[in-house]
């Protein structure tokens, strides 16, 4: 990750010290400074860019502290992000971009060290506060390494809010037999002629994919106001 990323670091941190020469008028130029203060990142390679633990491991979110503890009755060494440990407010502090600076530095001369665990694989495993090493972005002016990567909207919001929503809005049984209903109402909709994407059943929400929430999820908040509309007018009816 660090090989492939070495020349965009590289020219963010050349234009961002010495600039680049561009014409304003006939004759005239002027040195501009470039600077890159965020990214957007897919959630996956998110953790790669930053040497930090996946979201689902220990110390795994990298916005904050939370140790992300193992919680019982769950399937497989799962962990969560609980606001109570065995009665007691789980500690958790926002992360700083000085802060993972360091950790990145301690958790690199540890590797080094040969204090840091490795799987057979050679790939680290073992981790300082949820950080593997030096990232490939850190350095580069004006980035902040814990909250310069914008939030990623196809797999946070789309394929994990919107996903979660719908599973405790119909995963119920009683909620499940209208589903049935719902997809006859989606079936008569039909998106705009510069919309390529179809609409998608409710029915087969397990096999949607990020541009079917978009569009799909557009006419869901549609119907379901219109269900509100149409309830407040039957009760007003005499």
């Amino acid at each position: 990750m660090t090989t492939f990323f070495k020349p965009l670091h590289n020219e963010l941190q050349t234009l961002a010290n010495d600039g680049v020469l561009m014409a304003i008028s006939r004759g005239q130029e002027k040195l501009h400074h470039v600077n890159a203060p965020i990214m957007s990142v897919d959630s996956g390679a998110k953790t790669k860019l930053q040497r930090h633990k996946a979201h689902n491991g220990r110390c795994g979110c990298g916005f904050c502290t939370h140790p992300n503890l193992p919680v019982p009755g769950f399937p497989g060494n799962q962990y969560r992000f609980v606001i109570k440990d065995k009665g007691v407010l789980v500690p958790c502090e926002d992360r700083t971009h000085c802060g993972l600076t360091m950790d990145m530095l301690k958790a690199d001369e540890l590797d080094r060290k040969g204090l840091l665990k490795r799987s057979t694989d050679g790939s680290t495993y073992d981790h300082l506060n949820g950080v593997l090493g030096i990232s490939c972005m850190a350095g580069i002016p004006k980035f902040d390494v814990a909250f310069g990567y914008v939030i990623d909207y196809l797999h946070t919001i789309l394929l994990g809010n919107f996903a979660a929503v719908l599973k405790l809005l119909f995963d119920d049984k009683e909620a499940a037999s209208e589903i049935p209903n719902i997809d006859k109402r989606l079936k008569v909709i039909k998106p705009p002629h510069n919309m390529d994407t179809p609409t998608r059943l409710l029915s087969e929400k397990s096999d949607w994919k990020g541009t079917s929430f978009v569009w799909t999820s557009f006419l869901f908040a549609l119907f379901t106001r219109s269900a509100e509309n149409t309830t407040c007018k039957i009760q007003a009816s005499p």
